[in-house]
């Protein structure tokens, strides 16, 4: 579901402001949103934005897990099912590589990627 985090370096300087151009992305801005705690970060596309609470240094910030089901409802079906199917081909991954004793967990971490 979240494909890429900006930053401040991918934002664009404005009236003393750092704002998030989604035109700049190269996507299609009809699939992307900004979350975001600064409605100054979202002024050039604000029907692409979701406010969220600060979270700056916060070790206990749940926001993502209290917006997950809004996010989750607007994510095509399809998406779903496909992220889905990669969990599943994880964890049968996973189970295949145990029961062969692979020895460390660096091998289980790289099979984990490579899937």
């Amino acid at each position: 579901m979240i494909r890429a985090r900006l930053y401040r370096e991918a934002c664009v300087f404005h009236e003393g402001n750092f704002v998030k151009d989604l035109s700049l992305l190269g996507r299609d801005a009809r699939t992307t949103i900004i979350v975001d705690n600064s409605p100054a970060s979202y002024l050039f596309q604000p029907e692409n934005a979701l406010a969220c609470d600060t979270f700056i240094d916060d070790a206990a910030d749940r926001e993502l897990f209290v917006l997950m089901d809004f996010l989750e409802q607007r994510v095509p079906r399809a998406r779903t099912r496909k992220r889905e199917e990669r969990e599943h081909a994880r964890s049968a991954n996973a189970r295949a590589v145990q029961s062969k004793g692979v020895r460390s967990r660096r091998r289980l971490a790289l099979a984990n990627l490579c899937s």
